[in-house]
């Protein structure tokens, strides 16, 4: 076998390991997260802030949390929703209570957010 085989196989061998490593990394992160859910009653979200209603003009007046697996959650600008508007697409992480409006769709009412990745200017 070639040293540029057995350099592939090693590199493959430890991207693996690298995946294994991240992988059981978010798996305790996303126990972590359930617990304190459970505590304090609140959710966790990750996502992106991006418009979900805008009006004639083009001006946007809803925004949500659009998460990685492709639920749109509605900010609700009481609390620190409104804050949000100044975040529109960036990778956000909300703590806040989860609830359903009246046609089913959930809201969000946000008590903290941490900027994960800001947009670049």
């Amino acid at each position: 076998m070639g040293s540029e085989r057995r350099f592939q196989l090693r590199v493959r061998d430890r991207e693996r390991a690298l995946i294994k490593k991240i992988d059981s990394s978010l798996q305790d992160w996303e126990l972590q997260m359930q617990n304190k859910q459970k505590k304090t009653n609140q959710t966790i979200l990750r996502g992106i802030v991006l418009p979900a209603q805008w009006d004639d003009e083009g001006n946007v007046m809803r925004i949500a949390i659009n998460t990685h697996d492709e639920k749109e959650y509605v900010i609700d600008f009481s609390g620190r929703g409104k804050e949000l508007l100044g975040h529109l697409k960036e990778l956000i992480e909300v703590n806040g209570r989860v609830r359903e409006n009246m046609g089913g769709n959930p809201y969000v009412k946000v008590n903290h957010y941490t900027v994960l990745e800001a947009k670049k200017v």
